[in-house]
């Protein structure tokens, strides 16, 4: 080992030496260049104006807001249902007579400000499907279920038909403004 370290270093001459050093000067003296200028930018930008700190700018607090994703309501109507016939309670006494349902529907949705008010948008388009799909649940609804006083197998099923509706995961749950069940 000591005889190939003997042999390197009487290989390594003076001139070899000296261009090995002008070598690494000229590497260090371009990154200064490179360097200097960013670093200039930084101290630059970081430092206050007339001795004032400023806070980030209203437009930039208001991007970072739409961004997140928040569970927002969106109101999706109200709803009333009527089912059932009064020729039929009368022929059978142990059926049902005329049932009115009526319910105020919003889904809970997580987006961005954005996606919400573009979502909104289109909500307009879908009345009528959303209609249609309220009353065939509420008429398809047991007295069970209209009767539990936490509605979640009727607030489920309407989820579910909305998600569908719309093709994909839209609402994460569906409350109720008000829901109200009468049989006449």
């Amino acid at each position: 080992m000591q005889r190939l370290q003997a042999l390197i270093r009487s290989r390594m001459t003076a001139n070899s030496r000296r261009q090995t050093v002008w070598d690494i000067a000229k590497i260090v003296g371009s990154l200064s260049l490179v360097f200097a200028p960013v670093a200039g930018l930084i101290v630059w930008f970081s430092n206050p104006v007339n001795g004032e700190h400023h806070a980030p700018d209203e437009a930039s607090q208001s991007a970072q807001a739409a961004k997140t994703k928040e569970p927002t309501e969106v109101y999706l109507g109200e709803f009333s249902s009527v089912s059932g016939s009064a020729e039929r309670a009368k022929a059978t006494p142990e059926s049902e007579g005329i049932r009115v349902v009526e319910f105020e529907v919003s889904g809970i949705m997580r987006g961005t400000k954005d996606e919400v008010i573009h979502f909104e948008r289109r909500l307009g388009g879908y009345h009528n499907r959303i209609k249609a799909a309220m009353t065939e649940i509420a008429r398809g609804a047991t007295v069970g279920e209209l009767n539990d006083a936490m509605t979640e197998s009727l607030r489920s099923k309407i989820r579910n038909k909305l998600n569908g509706l719309f093709r994909k995961p839209v609402f994460e749950e569906v409350v109720f403004g008000h829901f109200r069940m009468y049989e006449l």
